[in-house]
């Protein structure tokens, strides 16, 4: 690798934006987004897509927490394909190992992403502060988000986390 250079040249340009509403009469909650694009010139002086140029992500985040003992919350996330470099199926097998259009870096892009998320906690008030149990729904409705794909004797993806429920215990002080 003696012969690489640090000669690129990459740009991220974009608009973000964010709504709030405080907690006031037991509800909040906030909307958040990014519309942006980032790309770079590769060696060959081809403007090509980073491998984090989503284009856009959008994040809702609410609760509802009527007294101060107990709380529900959600948050819902989605965002753009992740560009990923096409895979040549036919010189893949042919070899036994993955071969990419390379020509083609980072032109194709996974599917939408988008997930659920959902709280209960509990509180319970004590002297030196709080302790909260809660439970939480990471990926609620279960949807299978593909992050990208390789060659394993054919092309397979690799997929975000599924449904996972989570308990736990917190202390506040």
């Amino acid at each position: 690798f003696n012969q690489l250079k640090s000669e690129g040249n990459a740009e991220a340009e974009g608009i973000e934006f964010l709504i709030e509403k405080k907690r006031a009469e037991n509800f909040y909650g906030h909307v958040g987004g990014s519309l942006f694009n980032s790309m770079y010139v590769d060696y060959q002086g081809i403007e090509r897509n980073r491998d984090s140029s989503y284009k856009y992500i959008l994040n809702l985040v609410g609760g509802y927490r009527p007294n101060n003992k107990w709380e529900l919350s959600l948050r819902w996330s989605l965002f753009g394909g992740k560009p990923y470099t096409p895979i040549n199926e036919k010189l893949s097998r042919e070899r036994q190992t993955e071969i990419l259009f390379l020509d083609k870096w980072n032109e194709e892009k996974t599917p939408v992403y988008h997930s659920l998320f959902l709280r209960y906690d509990y509180r319970l008030n004590f002297s030196f502060g709080n302790l909260v149990g809660f439970v939480e729904f990471w990926n609620a409705y279960d949807r299978e988000n593909i992050e990208t794909v390789f060659w394993d004797n054919g092309i397979k993806e690799v997929t975000y986390f599924n449904f996972i429920p989570v308990g736990g215990f917190e202390i506040e002080f």
